[in-house]
């Protein structure tokens, strides 16, 4: 897991995943297929900053959530069906955590498996008779070339969901950076 930065509630357009790989590399699959954001900043979360904060997630992720409350802990899961994502703020003596962890692994399986049903499908039917190996040749390049294809997807979307988890965690700073300046006042 990369450390946490603190980062200046002053500064402005910031990069907040800058220096932050992401948890996995891409694999056989893709990917990769979790993220982690994390950052440290000063101040203190409001009721009305969570909550706007809640709008930021239900609409990024396109999903209601759960959302979870303690005295320092404020936490909103969402489970849009095959994936995971969670974003968790810590308060302690004038400095705030974020952490946002989002998981793709649930829909990039799923699109893995559609997409070479159809080659399943093809083996069984071309199966009743015997195979040649002009068969075998286009069994195998059409795999290749749909295991390819879905990859280069999946980097695609896991490309994405990077820049999408950058831009929340910059607009969570901004909210929590509006906070600061106005309990500065």
């Amino acid at each position: 897991m990369a450390s946490p930065r603190r980062i200046d509630p002053e500064t402005a357009g910031i990069n907040v995943s800058a220096g932050q790989p992401d948890s996995r590399k891409r694999g056989l699959l893709g990917g990769p297929l979790q993220f982690e954001r994390e950052v440290v900043l000063d101040g203190a979360v409001s009721e009305q900053r969570w909550m706007a904060i809640i709008s930021d997630l239900q609409a990024t992720f396109d999903e209601v959530g759960r959302v979870k409350r303690s005295s320092t802990t404020y936490e909103w899961a969402g489970r849009g069906g095959i994936e995971l994502n969670t974003v968790t703020i810590w308060q302690t003596e004038g400095t705030v955590r974020v952490t946002i962890a989002s998981s793709i692994a649930g829909r990039i399986a799923v699109v893995y498996a559609l997409a070479t049903l159809p080659h399943f499908f093809a083996y069984a039917l071309l199966s009743a008779r015997p195979f040649t190996s002009f068969d075998n040749s286009l069994l195998a390049i059409g795999a290749f070339l749909t295991i390819l294809s879905i990859r280069a997807w999946s980097n695609r979307f896991a490309h994405r969901r990077s820049l999408e988890l950058d831009r929340l965690l910059e607009k969570i700073h901004q909210r929590l950076k509006h906070e600061a300046e106005l309990l500065d006042l």
